[in-house]
């Protein structure tokens, strides 16, 4: 193998740390900035060293984007955020780093490098940070906001001021179901990384007071010195809760089955959560699809997984970039229940551990989330 590809492998499937910014002294310079009815504060469980393992992040970019990519061209680039982002991390003072290759990225595709990059290294905060308030046992369900009908979503017609995601996950104290909205934002700037975060909070302020759900906020500056997440909360202290058969919690379980469903290729069963997450009166074009044969595999410590699977060509080899779901959670998608997909997903969660070590990651050369999607990057002779 190619030594260069090998050492970028080693790198995506390692644990190791990016920085965590969320205390009193950046939360301050971020409260001078906006008006007094911004109620911001820090988001504790994401100040300090934070775990990551970049293959996961980019399993967790893939999949929360699966849904809202171009329909024609969804199933030749499902994987695209873990193929597109295979060599971009380097390991500095036992950090992650953005790598040689990353920076030379010029132009305008450098500002989407970081702020994809943002999206994902967001989605794992969110993921952390819902975690500590949540029951540990239960996946986060994330729904793009692209993704809910405007009905649903009243925010939907004020521009800017929505957030890009909405997660939710089971309550650990009752039967309901913790709700917040969460705005990513990504930048190789080190001077605008703070301010992006006063800007991301003053942006998702009016859906925060409008819907009674907090916000997190997530700046992630990345470049060859440092990956940095700067995060914040915008109103309450807790997510929302909401009862398990609310409106918005339906729609946003339904938006995730319906990514993990489309990022698997399993076709019927996003049509049929598409349907689910949006309301009658929604106009429901018909998604075209490339017909693919899915990929069955085995994996040592999840067992059958099956999913899309692409691969590309290199002096030497070809490098295989797969992205599904466990096949246990593939069967009950097509299920005409939320309740019965979320409590699969809990059953295997409570198996295997909310999110695997990234030795298990490592020695699988796949990363498994705790929704069941599965990703992995190998060589082919």
């Amino acid at each position: 193998m190619n030594s260069a590809l090998s050492a970028a492998l080693k790198r995506l499937l390692t644990e190791t740390k990016i920085v965590g910014i969320s205390h009193s002294k950046l939360i301050k310079s971020v409260r001078d900035d906006l008006p007094d009815t911004v109620k911001v504060s820090p988001a504790e469980a994401l100040d300090g060293p934070q775990l990551v393992v970049p293959l996961e992040a980019l399993r967790g970019l893939a999949v929360a984007s699966a849904a809202t990519m171009q329909a024609d061209l969804l199933q030749v680039q499902a994987n695209w955020a873990v193929a597109r982002y295979v060599g971009s991390f380097d390991h500095r003072d036992g950090r992650l780093v953005l790598s040689r290759p990353g920076e030379l990225v010029a132009g305008n595709q450098r500002r989407v490098l970081s702020e994809e990059l943002g999206i994902a290294f967001a989605l794992e905060a969110a993921q952390t940070w819902m975690g500590h308030r949540g029951d540990p046992s239960s996946p986060v369900w994330i729904a793009d906001v692209d993704q809910l009908s405007q009905g649903i979503v009243m925010w939907a017609e004020q521009g800017n001021s929505r957030p890009d995601y909405i997660v939710a996950t089971r309550d650990l104290h009752s039967p309901g179901v913790l709700v917040a909205l969460v705005e990513s934002k990504g930048t190789r700037t080190p001077s605008y990384a703070s301010k992006s975060l006063t800007n991301g909070c003053r942006q998702i302020a009016p859906a925060v007071e409008l819907t009674d759900l907090p916000g997190l906020v997530v700046s992630t500056l990345v470049t060859g010195a440092t990956i940095t997440s700067r995060a914040a909360q915008v109103g309450a202290d807790r997510p929302g809760l909401r009862p398990p058969d609310d409106e918005l919690v339906l729609a946003v379980q339904a938006a995730s089955f319906e990514s993990l469903a489309e990022a698997a290729g399993n076709g019927p069963a996003a049509d049929r959560w598409r349907r689910e997450r949006s309301r009658p009166t929604d106009e429901m074009p018909t998604r075209m699809r490339v017909d693919r044969e899915r990929t069955r595999d085995t994996l040592p410590d999840e067992g059958p997984v099956v999913g899309l699977a692409q691969r590309y060509g290199f002096p030497g080899g070809q490098l295989e970039v797969f992205l599904g779901v466990t096949s246990e959670i593939d069967s009950v998608l097509l299920q005409p229940a939320n309740d019965l997909i979320a409590t699969q997903q809990r059953t295997r969660s409570q198996r295997t551990g909310r999110r695997a070590p990234g030795t298990s990651v490592e020695a699988q050369g796949a990363a498994v989330g705790p929704d069941g999607s599965v990703a992995w990057v190998r060589t082919r002779s």
